[in-house]
């Protein structure tokens, strides 16, 4: 039986108010949880499978393909995968949290040229032609691969396994009064995984966070544990191409980060005309040393998050979390205007938002607060990256777009990095020193079978404005709207060709194959 997804979202909201005015937290948000279950999807089933006791259990990716699932406790088995993969003429994929496009996770699907072999995926063959008894594996690093290694506090260096979170390492960190030097906001991203899709932060100082990996270890295509500096100026193709790899080089196995000493800092939310940031963006990036912004096209304002260290004696309160009520409500709210779609109450609950969250408080620089994913709802996410001189340009036809076609269903958020030289990455520029990054998002449910079709209208309406001012598209991020020939076109040829030619030397047999992103870098 399914829920009337109108139904689903008038009971949260309900609930959500109730349980604001009643503080009855844990009962009403059981009972939303119940109606949660009953409509969005549970995480894939595992299944015993495989007789290697190594790989007990199977991973089903789609109605179509089953891979193996190996649970990564040791670097050695890394390395015996992907000898095991290069021997049998199958694939190996690393998994973190599964934050990225799952597309880009999942072993390749269709055909790949890869040395001498041919590696298709679900349906792959041996090079005799028959059927090969050999599953693609999935390496799971976050479940175990997941330990601090060392911590060299003098040096300000951190040594970590790929799969631990940012929110585990987090923690790790505060004990010694440390965190890191550039980080994501998500906190349950796996810091290999923030490396090699090319993460970002807010700080407009820094770049993704691939420029604070001092060294890194990665298990290349002929099972080998390659060490590389990437703060070294020598081999600058490969470091390049090292830095943001997307899974194409080989499995990262170690890190080594750059941290800092813990401080607090002063958090400010404001609402801010859309004139106003528009043409004062330099000077609020000057002010700031983390600035983080939401576009809400109706009310034609921004609510601007501006973070900085605190010098001197605490004038404000502490921060306090966010509620998992005021998330079912924010959520919530874009569900229905996603089903609704009523711009005057799209507008009167967006001025509520912004409003109600007005604040300057204290915190720590690292909090560990949930940002409540999956709590309600999943989504699809589209990001471009534009030149910083492009900004108000940008900005201003954004907003004509929306007036003339009408809002998105999400605010835009918005950051401003540093721009760098990595092949992969979508703040690659040679041209200027900082880029802004432009995130859209559009609700999915999954059993529901709502907002399948939807995110392509609402990003299909925006790619050609992108494209416009050059912008460059983040792989792992949804690309069926964007177009390959777009992506690819975003990425250039050179550095296509580049990565390409680092490629061969790193996984000659395609080992790590993925045809999505074949498609996209194989033309070199």
């Amino acid at each position: 039986m399914r829920i009337s997804p109108a139904l689903f979202v008038v009971v949260a909201l309900v609930l959500a108010t109730a349980d604001a005015q009643t503080n009855d937290v844990q009962s009403s948000r059981s009972v939303a949880e119940q109606i949660v279950n009953l409509l969005v999807s549970s995480a894939p089933p595992y299944r015993d499978a495989f007789p290697n006791e190594s790989w007990p259990k199977t991973y089903v990716l789609d109605d179509e393909e089953e891979n193996e699932i190996l649970v990564v406790r040791e670097e050695k088995q890394i390395v015996d995968a992907v000898k095991h993969a290069r021997e049998h003429n199958t694939i190996v994929r690393a998994r973190g949290s599964l934050y990225s496009w799952p597309d880009v996770v999942s072993p390749t699907q269709g055909s790949s040229k890869g040395g001498k072999k041919e590696r298709k995926g679900g349906k792959k063959e041996s090079e005799s032609g028959k059927k090969n008894k050999y599953r693609n594996v999935i390496l799971d690093l976050e479940s175990q691969y997941n330990k601090v290694l060392d911590v060299d506090v003098n040096a300000g260096l951190v040594t970590v396994q790929a799969g631990i979170t940012v929110g585990a390492l987090d923690e790790e960190l505060a004990r010694v009064n440390l965190l890191l030097n550039n980080r994501g906001n998500v906190l349950g991203m796996t810091v290999g995984g923030l490396v090699s899709t090319g993460s970002h932060g807010e700080n407009p100082s820094l770049g993704v966070v691939s420029t604070s990996v001092r060294r890194v270890w990665i298990v290349d295509g002929n099972g080998r544990v390659v060490e590389r500096d990437l703060s070294s100026p020598q081999h600058s193709r490969t470091n390049r191409a090292l830095a943001v790899s997307l899974g194409l080089l080989g499995v990262i196995s170690r890190l080594e980060l750059r941290v800092v000493k813990n401080h607090l800092v002063t958090l400010e939310v404001t609402k801010q005309p859309f004139e106003e940031v528009v043409t004062n963006y330099e000077q609020l990036l000057r002010d700031n040393e983390n600035l983080q912004m939401s576009y809400f096209p109706l009310s034609d304002a921004l609510q601007v998050f501006a973070t900085n260290e605190l010098t001197t004696a605490p004038q404000n309160e502490a921060c306090t979390p966010l509620s998992e009520t005021s998330l079912l409500i924010v959520r919530g709210y874009a569900v229905f205007s996603s089903f609704f779609r009523l711009p005057f109450l799209q507008q009167m609950v967006e001025s509520l938002i912004i409003d109600s969250s007005l604040v300057k408080c204290v915190s720590p620089a690292a909090p560990a607060i949930s940002n409540g994913e999956g709590l309600l709802i999943d989504h699809y996410e589209m990001e471009g990256v534009i030149e910083f001189s492009k900004f108000e340009a940008f900005m201003r036809e954004l907003r004509e777009l929306y007036q003339r076609e009408g809002p998105p269903i999400y605010p835009i958020d918005i950051r401003t990095t540093r721009s760098d030289e990595f092949f992969l990455s979508p703040a690659f520029s040679h041209k200027e020193d900082k880029v802004v990054w432009f995130d859209f998002l559009s609700p999915r449910f999954v059993q529901a079978d709502v907002g399948r079709d939807q995110h392509v209208a609402e990003f299909s309406k925006v790619v050609p404005l992108l494209r416009k001012f050059n912008a460059s598209f983040h792989l792992t991020k949804v690309t069926d709207v964007v177009g390959i020939n777009n992506v690819r076109e975003s990425l250039g040829a050179e550095n296509l060709r580049n990565f390409s030619k680092v490629r061969k030397k790193f996984d000659p047999e395609r080992v790590f194959a993925q045809d999505v992103l074949d498609e996209i870098i194989d033309v070199y």
